[in-house]
């Protein structure tokens, strides 16, 4: 298939925005948007810290947006340099395309060092949850308007013609997936008591499965069987995010079955 986010001329519901002369991508315009509204939210919804944390918290707000950008392009870049190499002189491929998956891992390795590295104990889980499922959200329509992202071939009915025939419109699933994530994680932020990093975790496990799921509509080459990349990183990281609990319930069934 083609690169996710690197598409031909015509493609696309609508690729770029024409302003005073400028012709602008629609998918950098919603990048933008996204990271403004995830800042914006968690700036009006993170819990109030004492004056000794707030360093620390800068410090580890820093790390996950670094890491959470590196982790969505490496993978990109990675499963696509060739072309790279086949269009040397257009160097705007190296700012195309972005993988969520990849930046929620990237955002947690970053998080999970800077801590280790400067003996950070704050948790700050709960307050980056919504926010990041809103950034999620804004981003997909980047995704929508420029064709990338897209799903399978289907029928008229059910799908959207990007530019080759109609597919499934993955990018509208996966908007309000993110919108509904979003909603549940800020409800759960104001009306229950959690344990710290609670809401990441379902933040986290919530979208795995999510992507597990619509993978098998989406137009993404099938790597072990008819499952893809995406599909066995997922399923990998649900491992082990939840290995504590994996582990926990084996012992519970050995000893059950003595």
């Amino acid at each position: 298939m083609l690169d996710e986010h690197i598409v031909p001329k015509n493609w696309g519901l609508i690729p770029y925005i024409n302003f005073i002369g400028l012709h602008i991508p629609t998918y950098t315009i919603f990048m933008i948007l996204a990271f403004l509204s995830a800042f914006i939210c968690f700036k009006l919804t993170a819990d109030k810290k004492s004056e000794d944390d707030s360093e620390s918290r800068k410090i580890i707000i820093a790390f996950a947006l670094l890491g959470g950008i590196i982790g969505s392009k490496l993978p990109i870049l990675i499963t696509n340099y060739h072309l790279l190499f086949k269009y040397p002189d257009n160097l705007i491929l190296l700012f195309y395309g972005k993988t969520i998956v990849g930046g929620l891992i990237g955002g947690v390795i970053a998080v999970a060092f800077i801590k280790r590295k400067l003996k950070i104990n704050i948790r700050t889980g709960n307050d980056i949850a919504a926010p990041a499922a809103l950034g999620m959200a804004i981003g997909r329509i980047g995704c929508l308007f420029t064709g990338c992202c897209y799903g399978i071939k289907c029928s008229q009915a059910l799908g959207i013609n990007f530019g080759d025939g109609f597919r499934y419109p993955t990018q509208i699933y996966e908007m309000i997936f993110d919108f509904v994530l979003f909603v549940v994680l800020l409800y759960l932020k104001r009306t229950k008591e959690l344990k710290p990093g609670a809401l990441f975790k379902y933040l986290l496990n919530s979208y795995f499965i999510f992507r597990i799921l619509i993978e098998f509509i989406r137009a993404n080459e099938r790597v072990f069987f008819v499952f893809t990349y995406y599909q066995l990183l997922c399923a990998f990281c649900l491992l082990f995010i939840n290995r504590k609990v994996i582990l926990e319930f084996i012992k519970k069934f050995k000893k059950a079955g003595n």
